[in-house]
């Protein structure tokens, strides 16, 4: 397949346009679409980083900036919080490089401390809720070996990405250096005395110094970017809109996520026995109005109370967990029909097989200062489900925890500073193990403590209790605040489509700030899109659980374990040995086979 023509830096472009009377280091891009002026800065439905002068671009998931005095804000796109509140990222925290950056400043980029903190923000959100139903319904011997494999294939196509984006970047650097020494030569006679002649440029020597500083030290290239210089503009394309629909998807979790826990609280605060769907309603009418707002500026304040919600929310989930799991073991009874009599014969039945272990490590155990917590640790466990009857339903749900990270990675990899950019790819690999780690505990403590009976939504299954129902209104806050953040992708691009559709003959829609038709025409777009979330989220009201593994395996396999080693293969395909491109090509086969199996099973299942 051929490649398409790389898209060159634009201000190289304008350097090499010489017309009488032009200012040639002005940027001919045309203007941003909102009326409130952004340029450059990336949004991969990943991060935001906001400028002073901050506003939408014409392209719904590439901002651009080229303020002087960047605002030290984020935003992050992605499930697990992956557009929104799962990242009020690592740039909120540490500066972007501008391009007329102040050389006293060249130390300000971003150290991997903070690097960090964005990978985690972006990774861990509300999708960690769902993982101890997901243990349950496919057991921890599955569980298990499938988050293994599911790691290990989003490693390998982030390091697929990140190798590609390094490799398109330096290709980028090269005529960067050669413009930045044509500059020089044609300006300093003494290093080459014929070069005034041989030029023919008319630049003056302040317009070339101005041209060498304005040259960037680095390319900023998004997902969607890779994949048009990798497949064209159908690439782009597809990893938008695949992009826009996970968050889409994201959105409709939180549409069932929100009206439960409301329920669930609401009920123990005040005995108040509303239908979910009326929450729904009531959530509907917020997010339609916040939808409308096009500044995403205005959010940086409810993104942080998210972020805040958040950790708290996880804490006090940990302290139910742990307390209930070192307290000495008790069989749940909270269901006795035939399915679970039969499930705890079958885990009799299995355990039974570990007598002689049990017998050996009870006594150690029973010797130890902290006996009682190990010992009821492990009676816990043991009691346990190996096999579960839908862990087919899990591989989504294991994939759904990656998306946001994936399109927060380049942002995150162009923000640490030059001299730490070469330790960050093992940084976040490390980074990325340590938090799947951390999933895996959470999910088998709070399993252990609620038991089979434990709800899709954890929120719901916590002990009746002041402290439970402040966790179910703190992450209900956060998701109602993450909402128009995971929203935004899918809104712009539908805005966009429904400009170009409405303005055919229009050859530079782009050149004006919106009219207020085309503002009508964008909130009208948003409500329907809420609406229709809507609708489908009564449909699949008490069925979360089928919602969270179509996600993650229609849609987020493709985005974070396909796509980016296709990407990596066809721009290095010269470049990487051919047991790479095995690697990359098995990687993919087995992400379309997953992806397949997974959302079929998952169709068929839907009504169990």
């Amino acid at each position: 397949m051929s490649k398409p023509p790389s898209r060159r830096n634009p201000r190289i472009r304008a350097f090499e346009i010489e017309t009488d009377g032009v200012d040639t280091s002005r940027d001919y891009r045309a203007p941003s679409l909102s009326a409130t002026g952004v340029d450059d800065s990336t949004i991969s439905t990943g991060a935001t980083v906001l400028t002073s002068s901050t506003s939408l671009s014409t392209d719904p998931l590439q901002l651009t900036n080229k303020s002087d005095s960047p605002l030290p804000l984020s935003f992050s796109a992605p499930e697990s919080f992956s557009a929104s509140a799962s990242a009020l990222g690592y740039a909120r925290d540490h500066e972007f490089p501008s391009d007329h950056q102040d050389p006293h400043a060249a130390d300000l980029g971003g150290d991997l401390t903070s690097a960090v903190l964005g990978i985690v923000k972006a990774m861990v959100g509300p999708a960690i809720l769902y993982l101890p139903h997901g243990f349950v319904a496919a057991g921890y011997l599955v569980a298990l070996p499938i988050m293994a494999i599911s790691t290990a294939m989003y490693l390998h196509s982030s390091r697929c990405l990140l190798e590609a984006f390094k490799f398109e970047s330096q290709k980028e650097l090269v005529p960067q250096q050669d413009l930045a020494n044509d500059n020089d030569m044609e300006h300093n006679p003494h290093s080459n005395p014929h070069s005034a002649t041989a030029s023919g440029a008319r630049n003056t020597a302040p317009e070339a110094a101005l041209a060498a500083s304005s040259i960037p030290t680095a390319t900023n290239l998004s997902y969607p970017d890779l994949a048009y210089r990798a497949f064209g503009t159908k690439g782009e394309t597809l990893v938008k809109v695949g992009i826009a629909l996970m968050q889409s998807g994201v959105c409709l979790t939180y549409a069932i996520f929100v009206p439960h826990n409301l329920h669930s609280s609401l009920l123990t605060m005040f005995n108040l026995d509303l239908p979910p769907n009326f929450y729904l309603f009531l959530m509907v009418c917020l997010q339609i109005r916040l939808s409308f707002i096009q500044d995403i500026r205005k959010f940086t304040t409810t993104n942080a109370i998210a972020n805040a919600c958040i950790l708290y929310g996880l804490i006090i989930c940990l302290y139910f967990a742990f307390g209930q799991a070192t307290a000495p073991y008790e069989p749940d009874e909270s269901n006795n029909d035939n399915e679970h009599n039969n499930n705890n014969n079958n885990n009799n039945r299995f355990s039974s097989g570990y007598g002689s272990i049990n017998s050996a490590i009870l006594p150690v155990l029973t010797d130890a200062p902290i006996a009682g917590p190990l010992t009821n640790l492990w009676e816990h466990f043991i009691h346990l489900s190996p096999l579960g009857d839908h862990w087919i339903l899990f591989i989504g749900t294991s994939v759904l925890l990656f998306e946001g990270s994936i399109t927060l990675l380049l942002p995150l990899q162009q923000a640490v500073d030059d001299t730490h950019k070469e330790e960050f790819p093992t940084v976040y690999r490390r980074v990325i193990l340590s938090i799947q780690v951390f999933y895996v505990i959470f999910a088998v403590s709070c399993w252990m403590s609620f038991g089979d009976s434990v709800n899709t939504v954890l929120t719901t299954s916590l002990p009746p209790g002041f402290l439970a129902t402040t966790v179910q209104l703190a992450y209900s806050v956060a998701v109602l605040f993450t909402f128009p953040l995971q929203n935004y992708p899918a809104l712009e691009i539908a805005s966009k489509s429904m400009q170009q559709y409405l303005q055919p003959h229009n050859s530079a829609p782009c050149l004006s700030p919106p009219t207020k038709e085309v503002l009508r025409q964008r909130h009208i777009i948003a409500a329907i899109l809420v609406c229709i979330l809507a609708i489908v989220a009564v449909t699949t009201m008490d069925s979360l659980d089928k919602v969270v593994s179509l996600t993650g395996a229609l849609i987020g396999i493709p985005i974070a374990f396909m796509i980016p080693p296709m990407i990596h293969s066809q721009l290095m395909a010269t470049q990487v040995s051919p047991q790479r491109l095995q690697i990359n090509l098995a990687v993919t086969l087995l992400g379309s086979v997953a992806m397949v199996v997974a959302s079929v099973t998952t169709i068929l299942q839907w009504n169990d």
